[in-house]
């Protein structure tokens, strides 16, 4: 059996206090006032991030029996389509460049959206389609999955008779043949809840919506 030394204790009075020097109490200083500067810093960006993923669509949203793009075409790819600017005169079988504060998009008319979303072996919705998206999905939910936020986000459709933009506070899509044949669908407005189908001349210029089998 080894001996064991028992463990003594230093007395207080022969330890020594820390040498505080100047230089050590200013990196205090100022290591508190970056803590306090930058912790708010910290939790707001921490709270943005948060709120982003709950709020995050991602590229295309599964609705049980389709798989629906969340945002307009971008740029065309058919070689076919010649970008024409809002003030040109139109021409039939095109689509539009448009230009706002939140950057470039593209609005079709009927035949050339048919003809991008087969380029792109897309479908576009069709009227029941629509239907069956504003059944299955809050009003809320269906104005995130349409990119919808803001007022600004409500494109409306450019009249090709009058050669003006309108109704910039309702978002116009064109729909695929169906029952009714060519028809838009106004969904929706910014100010209410509403899906309605009816047809036009399909040389006006509207946004539009596709699914991938």
């Amino acid at each position: 059996m080894t001996n064991q030394i028992p463990h003594t204790p230093t007395p207080w009075f022969q330890i020594r206090p820390p040498v505080i020097t100047k230089e050590l109490q200013r990196l205090v200083e100022e290591n508190k006032k970056l803590i306090k500067t930058a912790l708010p810093a910290m939790e707001e960006n921490e709270r943005r991030r948060e709120e982003e993923k709950q709020n995050q669509i991602q590229d295309y949203t599964e609705i049980a029996w389709l798989k629906v793009l969340n945002q307009d075409l971008d740029k065309p790819q058919c070689p076919q389509i010649k970008l024409l600017k809002k003030w040109q005169n139109h021409q039939r079988c095109c689509c539009y460049e448009f230009e706002d504060e939140t950057g470039k998009y593209y609005q079709y008319d009927w035949h050339w959206a048919m003809k991008e979303a087969k380029f792109r072996c897309l479908n576009v919705l069709s009227n029941e389609d629509w239907m069956k998206l504003k059944k299955e999905l809050w009003s809320d939910w269906l104005k995130k999955l349409l990119n919808l936020k803001k007022l600004e986000d409500y494109k409306g459709y450019y009249n090709i008779n009058t050669n003006d933009f309108l109704d910039v506070d309702e978002a116009y899509y064109w729909s695929s043949p169906s029952n009714f044949n060519c028809s838009y669908i106004c969904n929706l407005s910014y100010f209410k809840d509403k899906v309605i189908s009816f047809t036009d001349d399909e040389k006006h210029i509207l946004s539009v919506r596709c699914f991938k089998d």
